[in-house]
């Protein structure tokens, strides 16, 4: 089935084609091709002040709001945030992670992941903010 009419704008009318034909459709006009129709869906998306990609490691997506909230996994992120401040290598985060929390597997790519994904501890703050209310 082809939209005429992109979903991305506005579209919900279809058409069936076979394959080869809605290949052509999508081919043969720049503006209908899936990479601009992604690119300008994505920059409305970012317009409307819609969250993009998946959320970072240690918060969860509230299914009602769609605001992101700490997960479980938040304590863990806190303190690898916290031992991260005081200049520790990944390498030495990830064994002290280790011992102090023997559920899971600690190794310094998934502590560089998570400090990646973490640019300030501001957000952390943020956070917490929004745990305690």
């Amino acid at each position: 089935m082809h939209h005429p009419v992109p979903q991305s704008r506005g579209g919900k009318l279809t058409v069936p084609l076979c394959p080869a034909c809605h290949a052509l459709a999508h081919h043969s006009d720049r503006n209908m091709n899936f990479s601009t129709l992604i690119k300008e869906a994505l920059h409305r998306k970012k317009v409307r002040g819609e969250r993009l990609g998946r959320p970072a490691y240690g918060t969860r997506l509230n299914d009602e709001s769609g605001d992101l909230m700490p997960s479980a996994d938040f304590v863990n992120v806190e303190r690898v945030m916290q031992l991260r401040s005081k200049n520790l290598s990944f390498v030495k985060i990830s064994d002290i992670m280790e011992v102090e929390c023997a559920t899971d597997s600690w190794s310094h790519t998934k502590v560089r992941r998570i400090v990646r994904r973490w640019k300030s501890l501001r957000k952390v703050k943020e956070f917490r903010l929004l745990e305690a209310s």
